[in-house]
């Protein structure tokens, strides 16, 4: 499967657009739809332009992983919600994530709820559950279902 407008909307609506590298809550240097990696240091200014391909680029190759780890049917919304916790949380931690065992074990509602099992973040070594990633898993397994 491939990603489509509605799921690319609703990834660059939970990440937001920032054109100036920025520190996120953990520290690490981030800019455009979240982006992170070499390069992405204090002071790096970016267009629209660039912001808006490297969003794209990012969310073809994720495509294309979470393609691969699907077993069985699955809607556009699933893949979509899916897609969109695979960037925020990571494609590897996706890819042996509860949420995607049940998928392909056909048991939906089970992989709906175990979205919000990723509502925590750690900060200097303390797990807490953030208010905004609750409200994020939501919205996914909200999608997931529908």
């Amino acid at each position: 499967m491939k990603v489509d407008q509605s799921g690319l909307n609703m990834t660059a609506g939970n990440e937001g657009c920032k054109l100036v590298a920025y520190p996120d809550q953990k520290g690490v240097w981030t800019i455009g739809y979240g982006q992170t990696g070499p390069g992405i240091v204090k002071g790096l200014v970016w267009t629209q332009a660039q912001a808006n391909a490297a969003f794209a680029d990012a969310e073809a190759t994720r495509a294309l992983r979470l393609s691969s780890m699907l077993t069985g049917a699955t809607s556009q919304s699933q893949f979509d919600a899916m897609l969109d916790l695979g960037y925020n949380i990571g494609m590897n931690a996706l890819s042996t994530s509860t949420v995607v065992r049940q998928h392909n074990a056909g048991n939906f509602k089970a992989a709906a709820a175990a979205f919000l099992l990723w509502d925590k973040i750690t900060v200097n070594g303390v797990v807490t559950v953030d208010a905004g990633l609750v409200t994020r898993r939501q919205r996914e397994a909200t999608v997931y279902l529908s």
